[in-house]
């Protein structure tokens, strides 16, 4: 029985451990802007059943696991609203999974393209739906050091435009120049 309440029941909604951990989640979620309504079993989940829950449920995009975040950028279906925040998101692996996301709008795989992180940018390189001037973008400014993975992906891109594939391989580091040879030979353009 409760003892610090003055009824009867052996187990109240005010004790329950998965109310109350719901309720915190909540106020959390309202702290990080969601203005929506929560569903009681997603608040209540731990971090596994939450991400098993984002695809559908939009309060993901506001949770404070990067893990929730990320499923909801990787598989939900997110409005243009949604995919500015999780664009703007702290963690670059939410970003990633955004950029890898099918549904994502033009406009956030072009922002994205000029993220610091390179597993977002190798991501944004990936996507069939980036447009090509971010491609090119992508392209003409890989980190010699840091890029080749961005590099592969522009090559396996067949939306990358042939322009990009050719700066590559006239302005890239030899690694860079070989995988966006590779890219241009698969399309049929004979590169010397």
């Amino acid at each position: 029985m409760c003892t610090d309440h003055q009824h009867g029941q052996r187990r109240c909604r005010c004790c329950d451990p998965e109310a109350r951990r719901a309720a915190r989640r909540t106020t959390q979620l309202r702290e990080r802007g969601w203005d929506g309504d929560v569903d009681e079993v997603y608040a209540a989940g731990t971090v596994q059943e939450r991400a098993a829950f984002a695809r559908t449920s939009p309060a993901a995009t506001f949770d404070r696991s990067p893990t929730v975040r990320s499923a909801r950028a990787r598989r939900g279906f997110l409005t243009p609203d949604e995919q500015a925040t999780l664009a703007a998101d702290e963690s670059p692996r939410v970003r990633a999974a955004l950029a890898a996301n099918p549904g994502a709008e033009q406009d956030t795989l072009d922002a994205l393209s000029a993220d610091a992180d390179k597993r977002v940018r190798e991501a944004v390189a990936r996507h069939e739906r980036t447009p090509p001037d971010s491609l090119y973008a992508l392209a003409t400014t890989l980190d010699r050091r840091r890029d080749l993975s961005v590099a592969r992906a522009l090559a396996q891109n067949s939306a990358t435009p042939m322009v990009a594939l050719e700066a590559i391989v006239a302005n890239g580091t030899t690694g860079q120049a070989s995988v966006a040879q590779r890219g241009l030979q698969r399309r049929g353009q004979n590169v010397a």
